[in-house]
Formats: structure tokens, sequence, C-alpha cells
């Protein structure tokens, strides 16, 4: 699922059923649907340009690079950086 802003930011969130098996019930497109839904509305209140489960990689990314080359912004940390 995606959203643009008025100035052409394109903000992101996914979403996938479950592994066969390991829920009780199986995952009908619509509550997939809702989930990723809600999931890019917390990604635009997070407030920050990076998805909150890639911080940890464009961190990374950073620090292999050279010194004040890269630079992001992201909204609050999320458990995973």
């Amino acid at each position: 699922m995606h959203a643009e802003t008025t100035t052409g930011v394109i903000l992101t969130a996914d979403c996938h059923s479950a592994i066969p098996g390991s829920s009780p019930q199986p995952t009908v497109p619509e509550d997939l649907g809702k989930e990723a839904a809600n999931r890019l509305l917390e990604e635009i209140h997070r407030g920050g340009c990076v998805s909150s489960s890639f911080q940890s990689m464009a961190a990374l990314w950073m620090v292999l690079t050279q010194k004040d080359v890269s630079k992001y912004l992201t909204g609050p940390f999320s458990p995973y950086t």
C-alpha cells in the first residue's frame, strides 16, 4: 500500500498473510487490507522518511560510507533499531 504527498513523496507500508497452519483462522484479503492501511497510517504518524522496519538498514549503510556524506530523517526509533 502506498500514499503520495502533495510534494511527490511516496510513503509505503506492507502486510502479508500468516503462514498456513500458524494461525487458527485463515487471513482474508479484507483483513490484510485493513492491516496494511493501519501500518501506512502509523508510518505517516511517525513522521520519518524511512520505514520503521528499515531504520537499522539505513543506519548501517550510512556507517559504511564516508563521514558526513549521508543523512536521513527518521521518526521515533523502532525496537529493531
